[in-house]
């Protein structure tokens, strides 16, 4: 919720500085309704993909493949926008996206893979230890770190190779796990939106047809709240804490 308000916030801004406005519809009642009726159809999407995955049904991977089929399903039978034609367009569109996105994933998994082998992540959670036995201090190591991993690795990489080792030594800090463990995940989610090998960037820069460093330069905004958030989930867990609590995690 804090990353989507703050990035409302700045399409708002942007948004009236450039000069954005928005169409006046004026429609009737009856084309109004069918509006409505064709958006709550793409409304269902998400709470299918989400109720599935959070009941069990299938795995996030899978939630993917229900959402195609789902979309397919809907462009073809009730909204009559798809056509065979448009749908193979966009399965070469979906095999060129996908091929740079992998061959990013596949280097830096070899990557990975080395820095493990020569126990990399080992040195580094010793060196933490040995600089400070301050859990705001060890915070902020475990940032930089993490960022800095974000850059280079893949999310799943990352995971991997330092979440066996940090989250023991975030325990002997006596950090609430819950609370490691969201730090952790934005800090991976970030390293999504940031060069060399931020994947949503070469995502984002397929599906717009633009140069990747347009797409960075465009996110820098969104990126700056998101180191901001960081910051808020990181020292300020009360901000967010206190939904688990709420919810009977302590």
């Amino acid at each position: 919720l804090l990353i989507a308000f703050g990035m409302m916030v700045i399409v708002y801004i942007i948004a009236h500085l450039r000069g954005f406005k928005a169409d006046p519809l004026n429609a009737s009642w009856s084309e109004k309704f069918e509006i409505i009726r064709k958006f709550g159809v793409a409304f269902m999407l998400p709470f299918i993909m989400v109720g599935g995955i959070v009941g069990g049904v299938f795995t996030p991977v899978e939630a993917g493949a229900v959402a195609v089929l789902y979309a397919v399903i809907v462009g073809f039978f009730f909204t009559r926008s798809l056509t065979l034609a448009s749908v193979k367009n966009a399965l070469l569109r979906t095999g060129i996206t996908s091929a740079v996105v992998f061959l990013m994933m596949g280097v830096a998994n070899i990557a990975s893979w080395i820095l493990t082998t020569q126990q990399v992540p080992q040195t580094i959670g010793m060196a933490m230890q040995q600089i400070t036995q301050d859990p705001l201090v060890f915070l902020l190591l475990v940032n930089i770190t993490l960022l800095l991993v974000g850059l280079l690795f893949d999310t799943v990489a990352a995971m991997v190779m330092f979440g066996p080792i940090l989250i023991p030594m975030a325990t002997m800090y006596g950090i609430d796990p819950l609370h490691f463990g969201i730090i952790f995940v934005v800090n991976l989610t970030i390293g999504l939106v940031t060069p060399p090998v931020g994947i949503c960037l070469f995502i984002t820069s397929g599906i717009g047809k633009v140069p990747i460093e347009q797409v960075f330069k465009a996110s820098m905004p969104f990126l700056a709240w998101l180191f901001t958030v960081l910051m808020i989930v990181t020292y300020f867990p009360a901000v967010f804490m206190w939904i688990p609590e709420m919810l009977g995690y302590r």
